[in-house]
């Protein structure tokens, strides 16, 4: 075993000779074999001598209370937690106490847990010497490293921005989420687009700053035969109830361009959809919901970009489905239809917003920028909230 921290290198036991007992009362005194004085370098050798005699103690009938205290005096509170023997003590102590509750539920002798804990201390010194090269995947993570680097310098600006501006959007972003619950208004906003344009990350982002009571999302699994046939229903049931915000992964939309291009609807099923889906959105904006349509747009190198990242990443390769393979193929058809959507279904009330994320992070800034500027919540900081332009654009 190498050397330990350099902290505790030159680590030596607090013994110098017998052990002093002189504060224990007198019946735990008489119980109590003197520890050895141990070998100065801390090893596994030297814990396990202390283990041991601890050990001897116990069967002897001396308090873990006490074993606690001698085991803090001599190795001191760092190198006590660093050996995980709190955790040790505490658990001896629960298994005692179940013993002596129920002895015939519990059979197994308590003292075996003594040699459970030496069994752990390789493992627990590979921690205290911070040698984790069992766990080191630098050679996995190498692939996504390459391709990460080739756009490092647009991610650290990106980064740099949105570190700079977030904090302050999201204080107005609260404040207009206390006046939706204040006021029991409805806000639904939805957000469709390409795979792996940034409607999850985006979803993420603000729940993880705003109160999951009020603000929640809805992602939509495959329908079945039922809400096929009646194709707003599912969406109908999750919409906003009053004081509340949602936010859907993927609309109703999706048979507007993803099902159509995939062949999951047939031609008729689309043509009925395009022609009901105003006449339900006005429905939706008589309902008194404040209503927001994004569609979070990428272009065709990006795409491929964050699949390549998708499938060379060891935690996330299972992201990339053969859905995510037909959209690099069907680029062009996508787009045809998603020009279609824009041009029939984009109207003055509920206008399609596009998004473009092609930066994630700026798309992630403004796209809250947007939300802002629309929802009418009183005190608004209008110097920040003004979303660019060039990123965010109403069809």
């Amino acid at each position: 075993m190498k050397s330990i921290l350099k902290t505790y290198e030159s680590w030596v036991s607090t013994l110098s000779g017998p052990l002093d007992m002189s504060f224990y009362n007198k019946d735990v005194e008489s119980k109590i074999k003197k520890i050895k004085e141990p070998e100065e370098d801390l090893n596994i050798k030297n814990v396990l001598k202390f283990i041991n005699e601890y050990r001897k103690m116990f069967n002897k009938g001396v308090e873990i209370k006490e074993l606690k205290v001698l085991a803090k005096e001599e190795f001191g509170d760092d190198l006590y937690m660093m050996l995980e023997l709190d955790a040790f003590f505490k658990a001896l102590r629960t298994k005692q106490k179940l013993k002596i509750a129920d002895p015939e539920s519990h059979p197994e002798d308590i003292e075996s847990y003594f040699d459970e804990y030496i069994s752990e201390l390789p493992r627990i010194f590979l921690k205290i010497e911070d040698d984790y090269t069992k766990y080191d995947l630098k050679d996995k993570f190498y692939k996504l490293k390459l391709l990460k680097d080739t756009k490092k310098a647009q991610r650290k600006m990106s980064k740099q921005i949105f570190e700079k501006e977030n904090e302050a959007l999201f204080i107005e972003f609260l404040k207009m989420v206390e006046w939706i619950k204040a006021n029991k208004k409805k806000v639904l906003i939805t957000l469709d687009g390409r795979d792996s344009a940034g409607k999850g990350s985006f979803i993420r982002l603000i729940e993880k700053n705003t109160p999951e009571k009020i603000v929640s999302h809805e992602w939509f699994d495959v329908p079945n035969d039922y809400q096929k046939k009646n194709w707003f229903f599912r969406y109908t049931r999750a919409l906003p109830k009053p004081g509340r915000l949602k936010l859907y992964d993927r609309s109703w939309y999706n048979r507007a361009v993803n099902d159509i291009v995939n062949g999951y609807c047939t031609e008729d099923e689309y043509k009925k959809f395009m022609k009901e889906v105003i006449p339900y959105e006005k429905g939706l904006i008589s309902d008194e919901i404040i209503y927001i349509k994004f569609w979070f747009s990428i272009d065709k190198e990006t795409q491929e970009f964050r699949f390549n990242l998708r499938k060379a990443h060891p935690l996330k390769y299972w992201k990339f489905s053969p859905n995510d393979a037909k959209a690099v193929e069907k680029y062009d058809i996508f787009t045809f239809y998603k020009e279609q959507m824009f041009a029939k279904t984009s109207t003055k009330k509920s206008p399609w917003v596009v998004v473009n994320m092609n930066d994630k992070k700026l798309g992630q800034l403004n796209a809250m920028r947007y939300i802002l500027t629309k929802v009418p919540y009183p005190d608004k900081n209008e110097e920040i909230i003004q979303p660019f332009k060039t990123i965010v654009y109403e069809v």
